[in-house]
């Protein structure tokens, strides 16, 4: 099995405070680092862990050699970077002392997206049994590269992040969906909650049959035809939470592809994320599966 992912690259500045800033303030950082992030190459990167992945990203001309240098590498880990003339993606990430976020982000290149690369992924989507998918590209394309999908009838898995009102329109286009709480909300109209199954069950349809939405400390819970699969979070220390979905999408797919066991896919992932909670970074705290030998 193998996961083409075709999203977002940023160049992550973080800036660890002791709370977050209100109106007019201006505050001193208890520290500050640079990563490499994005929920394109994260996904793809925590995926690769587990199945043979590609990534196919774009930054500017000018940083490719750099960021190849400095990117994490592993035999199931294939990189495509493509120049852009515009700025790579950028991120200001916030962190507080209980280890929660605020980012901003410059979408820079992961705007860029266009027919040429939409022309390249023609050639080779055919060595992919599915892609993990993002909402940190731009529309025109994402939609384009779902329709290519489509027609090539490859599993899709959208984590739909940063929320989009266009998002809606994709339910009937993707085969699983990925939403935390805020997105789900956003999505269905109404906050999650298990009396609330008939109602989650409606927004399946032909092509959608399965919904994951994580509930940061409080798990993940599956949605599909059959009924509701839950996941209690593990109790960790919580050292940064940035990443942690990119984490359990990319451990998820990877795993359920694999095994075809929901559950066991719902674990795992759901393990993985609570590792990556314990350390800083994103692509850096990405664990490998012989840490997620624990219950």
């Amino acid at each position: 099995m193998k996961i083409l992912v075709v999203g977002s690259l940023n160049i992550d500045h973080n800036y660890r405070v002791n709370n977050f800033l209100i109106n007019g303030q201006t505050v001193d950082a208890l520290s500050y680092h640079f990563n490499i992030g994005g929920k394109g190459i994260n996904q793809a990167y925590a995926s690769s862990q587990l199945v043979g992945t590609m990534f196919y990203g774009k930054a500017n001309y000018e940083d490719i050699k750099n960021l190849l240098e400095q990117l994490p590498s592993n035999d199931n880990f294939n990189l495509q970077l493509v120049p852009s003339k515009l700025n790579s993606g950028n991120a200001a990430i916030i962190l507080n002392q209980e280890g929660e976020n605020q980012i901003i982000i410059a979408h820079g290149a992961n705007y860029d997206f266009n027919d040429s690369d939409l022309a390249y992924i023609k050639t080779i989507i055919n060595h992919y049994d599915a892609l993990l998918l993002q909402e940190e590209i731009n529309e025109d394309f994402l939609f384009k590269l779902i329709d290519l999908a489509n027609r090539e009838q490859k599993i899709i898995c959208l984590n739909p992040a940063p929320y989009h009102p266009y998002t809606k329109e994709l339910l009937n286009k993707v085969d699983i969906i990925t939403p935390n709480e805020t997105e789900f909300m956003a999505l269905s109209g109404y906050r999650y909650s298990d009396t609330r199954l008939l109602d989650i069950q409606k927004l399946l349809n032909d092509k959608l049959k399965l919904i994951i939405i994580t509930l940061g400390e409080k798990g993940a819970v599956a949605i599909n035809k059959d009924g509701i699969y839950h996941q209690e979070a593990f109790k960790v220390k919580v050292m940064d939470t940035v990443g942690a979905g990119d984490t359990f999408n990319g451990y998820f797919l990877a795993n359920y592809l694999l095994t075809n066991d929901l559950k066991l896919s719902l674990k795992l992932a759901t393990k993985a994320s609570s590792v990556a909670i314990t350390k800083n970074g994103t692509l850096d705290a990405v664990p490998e599966p012989f840490e997620l030998n624990f219950d």
